[in-house]
């Protein structure tokens, strides 16, 4: 499947989607014998803003412009980053579209 992706800055209009992207993709880990992580609690709203703000979040989304996932990073030093978390709707894993 060849799929056209665009990745951008999130900003504050995005984070209702990107609460909807988390909840979907927490629903996979009951498939692996993880509820407690299904089953938690979606990332603090005001932590989201929090990132958002700061320009430590990004989305990925289609063709449609429909936010398909996102991530979340800070700054380690000058040169080094950690990625905080990267999720992604189910249809998009195994699309390549992750692929540096």
């Amino acid at each position: 499947m060849t799929v056209s992706i665009r990745i951008r800055p999130a900003t504050r209009e995005d984070a209702a989607a990107m609460a909807a992207v988390e909840m979907a993709a927490a629903r996979r880990f009951h498939d692996v014998g993880m509820p407690g992580v299904a089953d938690g609690e979606p990332t603090d709203a005001a932590a989201v803003l929090a990132r958002i703000d700061d320009g430590r979040a990004y989305v990925a989304t289609d063709e449609a412009g429909t936010c398909v996932g996102f991530a979340f990073y800070r700054l380690l030093d000058a040169h080094r980053l950690y990625l905080e978390e990267l999720t992604s709707r189910r249809r998009m894993r195994g699309s390549g579209s992750a692929r540096a």
